[in-house]
């Protein structure tokens, strides 16, 4: 209502009133005024987190997969990926104003083909000019005084052959035996020794192709075609059903590789899907999980392979039993527990990505340190760069955790001592971890929680204690990437193979590619390895321990 000097009353009651009304009303209109602001911001949020959703949509659907940027891109002023190159490859120490990796000045390699190993045999073959071309226009006879080669290489296809084993039968002509009741009449050596009993294949074959199936990702349908066209027939179960014979004869070994490596301070653990047929109680089309365990024994690093019906990390509880034995005190670590877990002994080190299982297994684990992984917390924000590349929080903590990788780089550069490791850490990580923080802390009270900055950001404030370890503990690296690398062959095989025919299978399909990893890992041909131990068996039957795990070369 509009008011005048001539319509208001004398009476100072009757004025009070008016102006509590007036006051009131003004209140509520600013209230409203409140709610719309407030609720026209939520609907902003929303919209936000729509747009965002939908850009990530966009970018699973026809964006690549890879955390690199071409060098297009790189020059076009888009981030590049700094991570990658990690600690386990030489990443230097990015200038504070620069998004870009430097490269360290350095003289180039002269280009130019790699020669071929001198173990591989040498075939000659001459070029020579035609009789008639070797005498001078004088008369004289020409000398040869020199030669040009090349070496080009040859490959010749898997020579199949077939392995006669002979028996010969003795008996006495004279007195066909008969001299001596308790003697045989015929003698004739014991049947041999089969990695595989009464297999058609030898053990030579049967490394073969294992290796092919789980080192060279090639399913064994595939092997029986190949074997097909040379005139072999040999279906896909024989080769199936046989690798699984095989591998109960080398289930001791993987069972004391698993209680060894368990015994080991520091672990990295990582899984994935495998889809598993005939399973009990389950459909064919329900995911189980193939887990990877890296750790170390005798100083050796070990990758043991684990296949579990479920995603569930509940089957390392008896496992984690063992976790640690030969363990030290905390000073002896160099480690400081966080959310007030005892300080008295610390039996070891698990490190995980974030996923929620491992939580409900180790929280109750007071003696066993919980680590993360740097590298799926920056992993958040670099996706958030694909949809904008232009997000200055992203590319700010981007840079930031590649700071954290080159000083992991001096390190290795340098070959520091774990003293010396620990104190560069202390000195220079720790102070980029705690600007981190501080950013962190700040940031997360002022994006929505559903939009791709919010949820990185919870990620890191969710895995900020275990992301801390690192921090005491020379020995830990930044990431799970390690243990990743060993989920890639596995995978590569998965999308060949796509499944495994029976929970049998897949246990064997585990040792296997335990066996050849750590062969890899050892610098030693895989086929080389399992043929050279199933031949040994086959001469000396025994359960195989884990002292025949493969051996670094030059041990």
């Amino acid at each position: 209502m509009s008011l005048d000097m001539n319509s208001l009353p004398n009476d100072v009651k009757e004025l009070k009133k008016i102006i509590i009304f007036q006051n009131n009303k003004l209140i509520d209109q600013k209230q409203k005024e409140v709610e719309y602001q407030e609720e026209l911001r939520l609907q902003r949020l929303k919209e936000s987190e729509h747009l965002d959703q939908i850009e990530r949509l966009k970018i699973q659907l026809f964006g690549r997969r890879t955390e690199k940027w071409s060098q297009i891109e790189k020059d076009q002023g888009i981030l590049f990926n700094e991570i990658e190159s990690s600690v386990q490859e030489d990443s230097p120490e990015p200038e504070e104003e620069s998004l870009f990796t430097p490269v360290k000045s350095h003289t180039r390699k002269k280009t130019g083909r790699k020669p071929f190993p001198d173990y591989f045999p040498r075939i000659t073959i001459l070029h020579d000019i035609p009789e008639s071309e070797k005498t001078c226009s004088c008369g004289h006879g020409l000398t040869r005084i020199g030669e040009e080669s090349s070496e080009k290489l040859d490959i010749i296809p898997a020579k199949i052959q077939v392995e006669v084993h002979v028996r010969p039968k003795y008996a006495c002509k004279k007195c066909e035996g008969t001299s001596d009741e308790t003697l045989p009449v015929v003698k004739i050596a014991p049947v041999y020794n089969q990695i595989a009993e009464k297999s058609m294949l030898s053990s030579g074959f049967l490394a073969y192709t294992i290796t092919q199936k789980f080192a060279d990702a090639l399913p064994f349908y595939r092997q029986v075609g190949i074997l097909k066209r040379s005139g072999v027939e040999i279906s896909r179960s024989t080769l199936s059903n046989t690798a699984i014979q095989v591998f109960e004869k080398l289930s001791p070994m993987i069972e004391d590789m698993r209680k060894e490596l368990f015994k080991s301070k520091y672990l990295q653990i990582d899984e994935t899907v495998l889809q598993v047929l005939n399973e009990e109680g389950k459909l064919n089309t329900s995911k189980s999980y193939m887990w990877v365990i890296r750790g170390l024994i005798r100083e050796k690093p070990v990758v043991l392979y684990h296949y579990e019906p479920s995603r569930s990390a509940k089957f390392l509880e008896d496992w984690i039993g063992d976790f640690g034995k030969l363990s030290e005190t905390l000073s002896e670590l160099n480690v400081s527990l966080p959310m007030g877990r005892s300080t008295d002994r610390v039996s070891g080190i698990i490190q995980t990505d974030g996923y929620e299982s491992y939580d409900s297994l180790l929280k109750s684990k007071l003696k066993i340190l919980h680590a993360g992984c740097w590298n799926h917390a920056r992993r958040k924000f670099f996706e958030i760069l694909k949809i904008d590349p232009n997000n200055a929080g992203a590319q700010w903590i981007v840079k930031e955790i590649g700071k954290l990788y080159a000083i992991e780089s001096k390190a290795k550069e340098g070959k520091l001592s774990s003293e010396e490791h620990l104190s560069l850490r202390q000195s220079e990580s720790k102070l980029i971890v705690g600007e981190i923080f501080s950013w962190m802390n700040k940031r997360i009270v002022e994006v929505a929680p559903k939009s791709s900055m919010g949820k990185a950001l919870s990620y890191l404030a969710g895995q900020w204690p275990k992301l801390l370890i690192f921090l005491d503990h020379p020995e830990l690296q930044l990431d799970t990437n390690l243990v990743e690398n060993d989920i890639r062959p596995f995978v590569v095989g998965r999308k060949n193979w796509l499944f495994s025919g029976c929970p049998q299978g897949a246990t064997a399909s585990a040792g296997f590619y335990s066996l050849i990893q750590n062969a890899k890992i050892s610098g030693i041909d895989p086929y080389s390895y399992l043929r050279d131990l199933f031949k040994s068996w086959e001469k000396n039957p025994r359960r195989l321990s884990i002292n025949e795990l493969p051996q670094p070369v030059g041990n």
